[in-house]
């Protein structure tokens, strides 16, 4: 029977086709869920004419998602030295390519080690591979700051990571900017997008006479297997 099925927003919606009198359809979705545990679903079925036997149009039942395997993947530039801010621009992107891989990410971090004669001047984004912006820390931290994060400027020092579950925010983050913290723009929102591809650090400094390093940039990603 010709069918078809499309996404509106977390909604999928499906055609049947045209129905004979008394006839039936089936459509099979089959979906991957974010989270384990009782799942509402509701079935609804909208006639082209009046349809008298009520009952048939809608309907509800509970459906159970099972659990999938989950595990936390790394990946990093490595040690790196990426001027701040790059050579005749405002701008710097660092680039960190993902392979293609399966899964679905279910959560992400951003973890940075940079220093900067003063980290205020900076704005600082991620950049999906589908283009999308998430502002993780704009003029930030106390005029003179010289650090996001301690230690070598390097991924063995120790790092600022942007978590959307951190207990304190990166617009109250104290003087020494070392641990984790809620960044300015939700990272939940990029759950659910491949997560193959290049994603890039954006980093704007206005201030070209004052230069500073990106010594390592990472994402940590939770992703279904």
């Amino acid at each position: 029977m010709p069918g078809s099925c499309y996404r509106l927003g977390l909604d999928i919606s499906c055609v049947l086709g045209t129905l004979p009198p008394g006839a039936s359809g089936t459509i099979t979705i089959g979906a991957q869920a974010l989270q384990s545990g009782p799942l509402p679903r509701t079935v609804t079925v909208t006639t082209s004419t009046p349809e008298s036997r009520v009952l048939d149009n809608s309907g509800s039942l509970p459906a159970t998602v099972r659990a999938e395997a989950t595990v936390l993947t790394p990946y990093s530039t490595g040690d790196i030295a990426v001027r701040i801010p790059a050579p005749g621009a405002e701008t710097t992107y660092v680039p960190l390519d993902i392979p293609a891989t399966e899964g679905i990410p279910l959560d992400i971090d951003v973890v940075l080690r940079a220093q900067h004669p003063d980290i205020q001047e900076l704005d600082i984004a991620l950049i999906s591979p589908s283009g999308q912006l998430r502002p993780l820390s704009t003029n930030n931290g106390v005029s003179g700051q010289k650090n996001y994060g301690a230690g070598p400027n390097t991924c063995s020092g120790e790092p600022v990571i942007f978590d959307d579950s951190a207990a304190t925010s990166i617009l109250d983050g104290p003087a020494r900017l070392v641990g984790r913290f809620r960044p300015e723009g939700t990272l939940a929102d990029l759950a659910g997008e491949l997560y193959d591809g290049r994603w890039q650090l954006r980093i704007i400094d206005p201030t070209s006479s004052l230069t500073g390093t990106v010594g390592c940039f990472e994402l940590r990603i939770r992703h279904t297997v």
